[in-house]
């Protein structure tokens, strides 16, 4: 009897411990940690960054109110922009210029048609390569400086090769950039309908010299700014 009641005790306090240890859960499976959100414009941006805003946006259209170039000394024009991905664009720039200031012994005209492959290498900057067209309508008299009488002109053309770099960024639809730089090398160029007074031998020099440095000779171009929208 005793040993029946001390077993009866030693199996009480074996369940009385086991019902007081606590039971550890089992381990739980953990999540994969989500993937880093991805655009589709080659990589990844913040929000509200230029390179998110290009996401979506097939054409672009600008207007270039000012910028520098070689000869035409201020130039102005329109700009669009043909999306082939966020970061790719086919650009095309229609630029031109009118300088018949009256007291001025020039009278410029410049026209450019240049289609290039816009890149870009970041959320705003870019380079850019294509080709450019360019027609000139140049004359030259001496009337309004006051020293001899001197008359020439020519007009011309010159097809060349174009590399830019510059700053794109867009906020929305407003989109705003500069071509800080640009060079053009021209590998073809033609001259016509030219004119020589008589009565400076040294004319025809100048006019040579003129014609070279616009149709001939390597150009750069200066902060061209532009701004418009895309969509």
């Amino acid at each position: 009897m005793k040993r029946f009641v001390l077993g009866l005790s030693v199996l009480f306090a074996a369940m009385t411990v086991n019902a007081q240890t606590p039971q550890t859960p089992p381990p739980q499976p953990t999540k994969p940690a989500a993937p880093a959100a991805r655009y589709s414009d080659e990589g990844t941006s913040s929000n509200g960054s230029s390179a998110q805003n290009r996401v979506g946006k097939s054409f672009t259209i600008t207007g270039q109110p000012i910028g520098i170039t070689t000869t035409a000394l201020l130039i102005s024009g329109v700009n669009l922009g043909f999306s082939l991905a966020p970061n790719t664009l086919i650009w095309v720039d229609l630029l031109g210029n009118l300088n018949d200031n009256f007291e001025s012994d020039y009278k410029t005209k410049v026209f450019s048609l240049g289609v290039s492959l816009k890149q870009f290498l970041g959320n705003s900057f870019y380079l850019k390569g294509g080709l450019e067209h360019r027609t000139v309508s140049r004359d030259y008299d001496s009337f309004f400086s006051g020293s001899f009488d001197e008359q020439w002109g020519y007009k011309g053309s010159s097809t060349g090769v174009s590399f830019g770099l510059g700053n794109q960024w867009q906020i929305g639809h407003f989109t705003i950039g500069c071509d800080w730089i640009g060079v053009i090398l021209p590998i073809s160029h033609t001259r016509k309908d030219e004119y020589v007074s008589v009565a400076q031998s040294g004319s025809s020099a100048d006019l040579q010299e003129d014609s070279d440095e616009a149709l001939k000779d390597t150009r750069v171009n200066l902060l061209h700014f532009y701004l418009g929208a895309s969509f």
